[in-house]
């Protein structure tokens, strides 16, 4: 009895990772701007999760469209030891959808509304008619308040791997102020 104990969690554990590989695939496959080469992948990871994502798309409640609420995903992840405060960025491609500073391991559904001030601002996806956009959302443990660095809200021209050189960079000059971060992947395509 134990031994098929043994074996059916054996059989679940592998199949569980085929199905995470999978999906992430999937989602790279269907989209026509995923982020495929991120400079940090030596950094410690932890997992970011939502409701809002379902079989690797995300719910149309989130998106700026006619069929949407343009209301921000609920988020959640795990504390990560050390850290003083989480950015939570949305990109599409290059295009920055939410920046939000917080000290709290989860966002409600909602909770950023608008162009607010840096650090509390979202718009929801809204790619062009029949393409299909990944849009991930990124969130960095900082040891300490960032330094001061471009990122241009709901708008072109943003880089991960710029925005993470910003973060990683306190506001004294010092360097190593990401400690972890948690990615979270899900595609959108608009409707007619």
């Amino acid at each position: 009895m134990r031994k098929k104990l043994i074996t059916l969690i054996s059989a679940l554990l592998v199949l569980s990772f085929f199905i995470g590989c999978g999906s992430q695939a999937s989602i790279m496959k269907k989209s026509d701007n995923y982020i495929d080469t991120i400079f940090f992948e030596d950094v410690t990871t932890f997992k970011v999760t939502s409701k809002c994502v379902k079989n690797g798309k995300w719910m149309d409640k989130i998106s700026n469209t006619d069929h949407g609420e343009n209301i921000s995903p609920d988020l959640s992840w795990e504390a990560v030891d050390g850290a003083t405060q989480y950015q939570v960025i949305m990109i599409d491609g290059n295009w920055l959808h939410m920046d939000v500073s917080t000290s709290d391991t989860s966002l409600a559904e909602g909770a950023i509304a608008g162009k607010g001030a840096k650090g509390s601002r979202y718009v929801g996806p809204y790619p062009p008619l029949g393409a299909t956009h990944t849009y991930s959302v990124f969130v960095f443990a900082l040891k300490n308040e960032p330094g001061k660095f471009y990122m241009g809200f709901d708008g072109g021209g943003n880089s991960i791997n710029d925005i993470y050189k910003g973060l990683n960079t306190d506001a004294d000059g010092n360097t190593g102020n990401v400690i972890a971060y948690g990615r979270l992947d899900g595609n959108y395509k608009k409707k007619k």
